[in-house]
């Protein structure tokens, strides 16, 4: 059965939080989809192309952090 997992992109300055999120059938279908997401950022000129000092976490609806994906 699929869950709701949310997404934390954030620097040291900034953070852009996920209110929406995405259904996955795991933790890991939801890494696909935050990899995917930080690509579409990439391209959009919304991040740097090495990423350095941002991470995103995935995050179930309680707020426990399940993954952490630095992008640098």
């Amino acid at each position: 059965m699929a869950e709701r997992y949310y997404f934390r992109l954030s620097s040291d300055g900034e953070t852009i939080e996920d209110e929406t999120g995405v259904l996955a059938a795991s933790v890991a279908h939801a890494e696909a989809e935050a990899l995917a997401l930080i690509e579409e950022f990439r391209k959009a000129g919304e991040l740097p192309e090495d990423g350095a000092g941002w991470r995103m976490e995935i995050h179930d609806g309680s707020g426990t952090v399940l993954r952490t994906l630095r992008l640098s």
